[in-house]
């Protein structure tokens, strides 16, 4: 069973300030009672009865500021630690109730407390004590952020880092493991691990209660991935030392003060004891020599460089230990595609070679805390959850071979699982159907999120895009220089010119100049014209234009030689023509149907110069009269050329 509770909904179940009456100069008289608490309305009479004894657990003199804690079990058998801050000369102490294990953010949460008690208003300290009380619980080792305020006006913050307890203690951060570091040789944290391993009466005495709670905290942790599964008190009060006699096995520690006046050692029966103060050990058991000799030997190694127990080091070199020894309950457990996972028990001592190593074994398998281990694997095992904790990484880096075997197992398991749809899943742990509907309601609504954000872009995008359109039609394009109409894909040849599209009635060709013309592109011209409204003011531009180019070609120039432009000059006959080419013209109703893809170009008439510059490729403007399109197509036969007709 599971003794620290995944149910936590509160970072702090109650703080509470305990007063004692002292004599000058010595120690205390009467019991101790609580002065307030909070909640103020917390109702657990049975732990308001018993927190001042675990907070004053004897008489002692508080010469430094004192940090201890002590273990409450409920009827459920889960652990409520318990945080406590004495001060010399001080006739109260601090104490706060919490279902995590954290040491050291709660004795620094007790520090700033005792900072805001010193004030003269209780007002911070409970404006401080509300705000803690209503925190989230941070994920493991992320900030704690408490923020507060003090006298409506000022925003104060506290900040304390919270433990990851998916790694291991290190040292020097973890009070407890440096605490039992300093003070216990290697060969008592040896001969207290295998007396653990064997579940014995273990009472460890100190005369420094911040000492002797460390050191039964930290024994407890090197037995990870296992707990202690029996009576587990590291700070005995008065009130209970008739847990001393118990037959059952037990962890406790007693202050020193309270063991010698209380206590007779030959009325304790066989008790494994440890003077944390004196690292004095007295057993009547040899635990060790049971521990098979190849693990011993990797144990005792460990210990000679004392460097690598720095960090991480001193819990690992346990751990490693453990896996040589439990690490084989993989090949022990029987996988069945469909059935529940199950542990045999005769396999896994049946497994392992050596007869000191099957003897240790079967012991094991004999003790409640290897038990607990077993029933917390198999649980998640049949969950479908995968192992993530520092013991599975540490088994995987030893056995290669068993590992992936076994992950092929589980996998097949798993994959059966699923394709059954999960029903011995949800039969094995009820919970798991409510946390399925859960995360497909969760997974339903960030989808129908996602579509309304995707939804509101999309509007915003079309409008975005509606509003460019709208400005690049009202801004006007330069006269100067504008980009060159595409042409066909038969013409791979580029044009240019002072011009820019606009709506005109005249029509403009493009005329290849004679001296480049080649005769492919001569007989693969091809003609589009198309009619468009006019302003009178261009109109006007374009005849005047045209005159004075009439008068030029009545002078005598040559068409040929015009540079720039050339203008298709109608002759009397053309003239007659003209007329009946427009009555064809009227007869072809689905003319206009033919007329696409135009290239609407203005010719800048601002700049007479400009309608004289030759254009590249060979290319050559030429303007024929207003309304003269058909007379155009005529002249375009007559001159055999290719040539482009662009309405404007």
């Amino acid at each position: 069973m599971a003794r620290i509770s995944d149910e936590n909904s509160n970072l702090i179940e109650l703080f509470a300030e305990i007063a004692v009456p002292r004599r000058e100069n010595g120690p205390a008289l009467a019991e101790p009672w609580i002065l307030r608490t909070y909640p103020n309305d917390y109702s657990n009479k049975e732990v308001l009865s018993s927190v001042p004894y675990f907070a004053y657990p004897c008489a002692f003199k508080c010469d430094v500021i004192t940090h201890f804690s002590f273990v409450l079990t409920n009827i459920k058998s889960k652990w409520t630690f318990g945080y406590c801050r004495h001060t010399p000369d001080s006739d109260t102490c601090l104490l706060i109730l919490s279902d995590l294990p954290w040491h050291s953010t709660f004795f620094k949460i007790l520090d700033h407390c005792a900072e805001l008690a010193a004030r003269q208003s209780s007002i911070p300290l409970e404006r401080f004590l509300e705000a803690l009380y209503n925190s989230e619980i941070p994920q493991p080792g992320l900030q704690l952020n408490v923020t507060y305020t003090v006298e409506d006006i000022k925003l104060k913050e506290f900040s304390a880092s919270c433990p990851d307890h998916q790694k291991l203690p290190c040292i020097p951060e973890d009070r407890n493991i440096t605490e039992y570091y300093n003070a216990i040789s290697p060969a008592n944290m040896i001969t207290i691990f295998a007396s653990m391993l064997n579940e014995r009466r273990i009472v460890m005495v100190s005369e420094k209660l911040n000492r002797l709670s460390a050191c039964v905290q930290a024994a407890n942790t090197l037995i990870y991935p296992m707990q202690w599964q029996h009576i587990f008190i590291p700070l005995l009060p008065n009130t209970l030392m008739d847990y001393l006699t118990a037959p059952m096995p037990f962890l406790i520690g007693v202050p020193q003060e309270t063991f010698d006046e209380h206590v007779k050692v030959n009325e304790l029966g066989e008790i494994v004891l440890l003077n944390v103060d004196t690292n004095q050990l007295t057993t009547p058991f040899d635990d060790v020599s049971i521990i098979p000799s190849d693990v011993l030997h990797q144990l005792r190694k460990s210990f000679k460089n004392s460097s690598s127990l720095f960090g991480d080091g001193l819990c690992r070199a346990f751990l490693k230990v453990l896996v040589m020894l439990i690490g084989g309950y993989r090949e022990a457990l029987k996988i069945i595609p469909g059935e529940e996972i199950s542990f045999d028990r005769e396999a896994f001592v049946a497994n392992v070679r050596g007869t000191s190593k099957q003897l240790f074994l079967d012991n094991m398998l004999q003790l409640q805390i290897f038990q607990q281990f077993i029933e917390s694997r198999l649980d998640m095992f049949n969950r479908g959850e995968r192992f993530t904790d520092q013991f599975e990484i540490e088994l995987n880096h030893n056995e290669q071979s068993t590992n992936s075997r076994f992950k092929n197992q589980y996998h097949e398991w798993t994959s059966t699982m699923k394709k059954e749809g999960g029903a011995l899943i949800r039969a094995v742990n009820p919970k798991v159907k409510s946390a399925i509907s859960k995360g497909r309601q969760a997974i339903r609504q960030v989808r129908q999120k996602i579509s309304a954000q995707a939804s509101q872009l999309q509007n915003s995008t079309n409008n975005f895009t509606n509003q460019t359109n709208m400005i690049s039609s009202m801004i006007n394009r330069p006269n100067s220089e504008p980009s060159s109409p595409k042409l066909p894909p038969i013409i791979k040849k580029s044009i240019s010119g002072n011009f820019m599209p606009t709506q005109t009635s005249r029509t403009v060709r493009y005329v290849r100049n004679p001296r480049h013309q080649s005769p492919s592109t001569s007989s693969a011209s091809n003609m589009v014209t198309k009619n468009s409204k006019s302003s009178s003011n261009e109109n006007e531009k374009l005849n005047s234009s045209n005159l004075s180019i009439r008068k030029s070609l009545s002078n005598g120039i040559n068409n040929s030689q015009v540079s720039g432009l050339e203008i298709s000059e109608s002759s009397e006959a053309e003239d007659n023509d003209h007329q009946n080419d427009l009555n064809r013209q009227k007869s072809r109703k689905n003319s206009d149907e033919e007329l696409e893809n135009i290239f609407r170009i203005r010719i800048n008439e601002a700049d007479p110069r400009s309608s004289e510059r030759k254009a590249e490729n060979g290319f050559r403007l030429a303007l024929p009269p207003p309304r003269s399109s058909t007379s155009s197509l005529r002249k375009e036969k007559n001159y055999h050329q290719h040539q482009m007709v662009i309405n404007v």
